[in-house]
């Protein structure tokens, strides 16, 4: 029979601990594991399209000048547009298991980028109001 020594016991207690420390998060469990990952995830895209803006004043300048031709919930609705926070399927249903494709019918993910530039319903709306 083999007994543990207690150095061999703490040593493994601390291989743990540094395996299972990301940051300040221990995760100690698959629950705590799914909790961080997913976070992780969602907080490396969230804010990504804001990242350059410093470098470019101009692109952002019109947010602290404000206007009086926009009704509030337009210019709410531009700030969303600007850091890319359009309600989308692919933002939505993140870190779901469910279908993200487009409800246009494309059988294509819907991204952003597909409603504003590929998603035939869009683009059918947008030659209509320039027509």
């Amino acid at each position: 029979m083999v007994v543990a020594t207690k150095d061999f016991v703490r040593k493994a207690l601390r291989q743990r601990q540094d395996i299972t420390q990301f940051g300040e998060y221990i995760i100690g469990s698959a629950a705590a594991a799914h909790k961080y990952w997913t976070w992780n995830l969602h907080s490396s895209f969230d804010g990504r399209p804001l990242s350059q803006s410093p470098a470019t004043p101009g692109s952002t300048g019109w947010l602290g000048e404000g206007t009086m031709f926009l009704k509030g919930s337009e210019f709410i609705d531009l700030v969303k547009f600007d850091i890319a926070a359009i309600p989308n399927l692919t933002r939505l249903k993140r870190g779901q298991n469910t279908s993200k494709r487009c409800h246009a019918g494309c059988d294509s993910p819907e991204p952003l980028g597909h409603i504003l530039q590929r998603c035939h319903r869009t683009r059918h709306h947008l030659s209509s109001i320039a027509s």
